[in-house]
């Protein structure tokens, strides 16, 4: 994939993530409608501006609400948040479902490349690739972390955090 290739680096200008969230969550609806899911955007105000790639979180964004859909009980909500983390020195984005959760002792390979959950009760098609791509994007051309909390039979959390700029980041 193009995004692996060591030395490609992706173009970024200082952006506001919020609408980027409430446009890819829009561009989702669909999808979630299908299964009478409904999406909760909150994001917090006066939040400043990232150096991101912006096609690139779009499409991050996508990854992580296409599995939340994919794997929520039909009927429940999605929560995306976007906030400032806790140190003050990341913008951090969350999604999160109240699906079928993952098991924890594949939580620490999740974002592996071709790494799939497989569980006799959920056969849901998939490439395995990604969350590894969501990795990549986020880790290796954002200078940013993805994390993932889970826990089985409540849903998941699936978020990233992106450095904020030097003279926003709280010293």
């Amino acid at each position: 994939s193009r995004l692996e290739a060591p030395n490609i680096l992706l173009e970024k200008t200082l952006s506001e993530i919020g609408p980027i969230i409430e446009i890819t969550a829009k561009s989702m609806q669909v999808l979630a409608e299908d299964k009478k899911l409904s999406f909760s955007i909150i994001i917090e105000p006066n939040l400043p501006k990232v150096m991101i790639n912006p096609e690139s979180i779009e499409r991050v964004l996508k990854n992580l609400l296409s599995n939340a859909i994919k794997y929520s009980n039909s009927g429940s909500r999605i929560k995306i948040r976007t906030e400032i983390d806790r140190t003050g020195n990341y913008l951090q984005v969350s999604v999160e479902d109240s699906g079928i959760g993952v098991p924890e002792e594949h939580l620490n390979k999740i974002f592996d490349r071709f790494y799939r959950v497989e569980t006799k009760a959920h056969t849901i098609k998939g490439t395995g690739l990604g969350l590894h791509l969501v990795k990549i994007a986020i880790e290796k051309h954002h200078n940013g972390q993805v994390y993932v909390e889970s826990k089985l039979n409540e849903g998941s959390i699936f978020g990233f955090r992106i450095p904020l700029q030097s003279d926003e980041a709280t010293v």
